[in-house]
């Protein structure tokens, strides 16, 4: 992605591009489709979660706020604050995840000292704590009790 990543930022930068790209995202159909990807087991997804995401693309200024999100390309990202995090983290990570590879997880925990664990759920994608949420708690409560 960073040979890319300059092209991308010029291009999402354009107004009438990111716009254009929210107008064309902000609809029900489309945010189905966007969850059925990010939760590949399909548990969870149903109207009440398409409406809870969908309603606030109708608001005044929602293009707006959708452009700032897709221009975060100089924000810190998560590789760069767990090079320097001194907390103790605990990763749960879905192993269906198809935008961050569970390789990319294993790395992870391999580079940076501060990851303590990383449990991986079978069954999960992107969202894990939406998608599989019992067994998410279960986790977490075996890695409390484990402090």
């Amino acid at each position: 992605m960073a040979w890319i990543r300059p092209l991308l930022k010029t291009l999402v930068s354009q107004r009438w591009l990111s716009t254009a790209l929210f107008r064309n995202a902000a609809r029900p159909r489309v945010i189905r489709s966007v969850l059925k990807q990010a939760y590949p087991s399909g548990n969870n997804i149903d109207d009440q979660l398409v409406e809870l995401l969908y309603k606030p693309t109708q608001r005044p200024g929602a293009a707006e706020a959708f452009r700032g999100f897709i221009n975060l390309f100089n924000d810190h990202l998560a590789p760069d604050l767990l090079d320097h995090l001194q907390q103790p983290v605990d990763l749960i990570w879905g192993q269906k995840d198809p935008w961050e590879p569970i390789a990319e997880a294993q790395e992870w925990a391999k580079r940076f000292s501060c990851i303590q664990s990383l449990k991986i759920l079978t069954d999960a994608g992107h969202c894990p704590h939406d998608e599989s949420p019992e067994q998410v708690n279960i986790e977490l409560i075996n890695m409390i009790k484990s402090r």
